[in-house]
């Protein structure tokens, strides 16, 4: 194919002189962020080459969202350049959601430019302080922060707090981002810990919220006790059993509330029987001796300010114990009331009535005879039937006697009325035989004595016997010293060993009891393991109801002592190592009874005892068929022995 020199001289005029675009754009770059709500001001420059009529078009692109947000027609000669104004308000209304990184892009005839990338914020920075930490019901939280907008300016809007568990809001003005805000806990509210949950806004024209942050804090309300009160497992009590109480306190929203309440309990003569400690919530219970009083008692509960006091009524009970001693029965009321009944005595198939009265605390005994064998005993008083075994009696018939009063009529009074008598004159005829010499004999005078007229030669008598040691080793003692109930407490606990004829003997902390046959004549071991037993009962049950514990450790050994007779007083001194070792155990012992393995054997199928890791010893779970009322029997025995020293 073949040009001619026209034809080619029209195509370079067309490469190389005419212009290769007609129109040009260009405009402002934005600012790099933009809270919601703001302007975006620029310009647009269009130059054109040749005469240029087109729509100018603003895009905005947000990720894979797109907006047109400005479309207008121009027209420019050849030649001619015009600058748009673009003002343009990012608010809901305009750009809905969109939001995060974005670009502009302007468009006019085939000519586009893009802006550099910016940040278009919804987010509220939200800074808050609170006045402390832990707040009482009814008092006052003040709340101030800031809000402030990603465009680093103050929030102009709203600032809301919601607080949990009370599921109640608050709303105060944002200006110039800063809030203040005063919030009254009410006085029922619950206690523990709070959230307070803080949210500023901002809304548009149209009441849209277009940008918004949170903010948390923690505070705490107090438990604050409002009431208190004791419940009562029955208004009815009948002595020997237990009266169950739970203390209550409740706090400001009328829930349960903690915290240690006095308890204070009398008889209806207004004497206190009983003063401790309960944990509010916690039952408790408190048994009645079998002798208490009946009528209109009083328990009250105290805590701080709050004293609540409820009443229960003890019922009349009329009851007796029956004891067999060999030959003798011994009819005790341990009761509350006094006992009249008419009480039938079995000696084998032969019955004998008699009518009992007995005051409270009050006790008959009786002795039994019946010609040489054994009979079985049994009583009954219409109430109950008491089987005391067999027992081997002797006499001329059977009878049933009193001790106490014997009868001037009967065989018994005056036999022993005749006895005495010849007794006396024998006594009498020998006093006057020895103060008299014999007539007819030389009277030879007693040889010349160093020792003051009146004073008998006594020669101790002194000899190793087998003997039971319980040692209690109060270990707290130094603690003790200004607390008068506890040290009451202790002295208590004693009061079996020294009823059952135990030697008691004090040593600092320690409190050594001996058992001895030269003392006690029953089973040594079995009575010292029982006197153990009720000793650890005693303070256990003192422990229960007081704040200031003792703390202790009981022990019971077996091994030789000396005992020293001398007046007829008998004394205790060690022997080898039986006194040492019983104060170790006791010291090992934590609030429970050590026993030694001498013990432990001897006492085999009539205790429960449990060997200590780590030890030759054994831990004291229980003597097996201790008596139930063996208070009352310690009281009789002591009534009618006396206390041994």
């Amino acid at each position: 194919m073949r040009f001619d020199k026209k034809g080619l001289f029209v195509i370079l005029l067309v490469l190389f002189v005419i212009p290769m675009a007609a129109a040009e754009v260009s405009f402002t770059q934005p600012n790099s962020l933009y809270s919601k709500g703001d302007t975006l001001t620029l310009s647009a420059t269009m130059d054109a080459a040749n005469t240029v009529s087109d729509y100018l078009s603003l895009k905005l692109f947000c990720g894979a969202a797109e907006l047109e947000l400005y479309r207008s027609p121009y027209t420019l000669q050849a030649g001619e350049t015009k600058t748009i104004p673009l003002s343009i308000t990012l608010d809901s209304a305009l750009i809905g959601e969109m939001g995060g990184e974005c670009f502009l892009r302007v468009e006019w005839d085939e000519a586009a430019h893009d802006t550099q990338t910016f940040l278009i914020s919804k987010g509220i920075d939200v800074l808050v302080e609170v006045n402390g930490s832990v707040f009482s019901p009814g008092e006052t939280i003040s709340l101030s922060g800031t809000a402030i907008k990603g465009n680093s300016a103050g929030l102009e809007g709203y600032a809301s707090v919601f607080l949990e568990p009370l599921n109640i809001s608050f709303l105060t003005a944002v200006h110039a981002g800063a809030f203040n805000m005063v919030i009254t806990i009410p006085g029922d509210a619950i206690p523990g810990n709070y959230v307070a949950q803080i949210n500023a806004y901002e809304k548009d024209s149209s009441s849209q919220i277009i940008n918004t942050g949170d903010a948390t804090t923690f505070f705490r309300v107090r438990q604050l006790v409002r009431s208190s009160d004791i419940a009562l497992s029955t208004v009815s009590v009948i002595p020997g059993e237990e009266l169950t109480y739970t203390a209550l306190l409740y706090d400001q929203s009328g829930a349960p509330a903690t915290g240690d309440i006095g308890i204070a309990l009398s008889d209806p003569r207004g004497t206190s029987v009983f003063r401790g400690i309960a944990r509010a919530g916690d039952a408790q219970a408190y048994k009645l001796e079998s002798n208490a009083t009946p009528g209109n008692w009083k328990i009250s509960a105290n805590f701080g300010n709050f004293l609540v006091t409820k009443s229960f009524s003890v019922e009349e009970h009329e009851e007796a114990l029956f004891i067999r001693d060999n030959n003798t029965i011994s009819i005790l009321n341990i009761g509350n009331v006094p006992y009249h009944k008419l009480v039938e005595l079995s000696i084998g198939d032969t019955k004998e009535v008699r009518d009992i009265s007995l005051e409270v605390g009050e006790s008959k005994r009786y002795s039994l005879y019946a010609p040489r064998g054994e009979y079985s005993i049994q009583v009954q008083d219409g109430q109950k039937s008491t089987s005391l075994g067999v027992a081997s009696l002797t006499g001329r018939a059977i009878s049933v006697q009193d001790l106490e009063a014997l009868d001037p009529g009967s065989t018994y009074f005056w036999i022993a009325f005749i006895i005495i008598v010849l007794v006396a004159i024998i006594v009498i005829a020998i006093i006057r035989r020895v103060r008299r010499p014999r007539l007819g004999n030389t009277y030879v005078a007693p040889p010349v004595s160093t020792r003051p007229m009146g004073q008998p030669i006594m020669v101790p008598k002194t000899e190793k016997v087998d003997s039971a040691v319980v040692c209690l080793k109060v270990k707290n003692i130094a603690n003790l010293s200004g607390t008068a109930d506890a040290l009451a407490a202790v002295d208590k606990a004693l009061v079996r060993a020294r009823g059952l004829g135990a030697k008691i003997y004090l040593d600092g902390a320690y409190r050594v009891m001996v058992f001895s046959p030269a003392l006690i004549k029953e089973d040594i071991v079995i009575q010292a393991l029982s006197a153990a037993s009720d000793i650890e009962a005693t303070l256990l049950e003192y422990n229960k109801y007081h704040s200031q514990k003792i703390e202790f450790g009981i022990s019971v050994h077996k091994g030789d002592l000396i005992a020293e007779s001398s007046e007829g007083k008998v004394k205790f001194s060690s022997w080898g190592n039986t006194l040492p070792a019983a104060k170790n155990f006791a010291e090992y012992a934590s609030n429970d009874i050590f026993i030694s393995e001498f013990v432990r054997n001897k006492a085999l199928g009539k205790i429960k005892a449990e060997l200590v890791e780590g030890r030759n010893l054994w831990r004291l779970i229980k003597v097996i068929d201790r008596d139930r009322h063996k208070e009352f029997v310690s009281r009789f025995v002591d009534r009618q022995r006396g206390f041994k020293s």
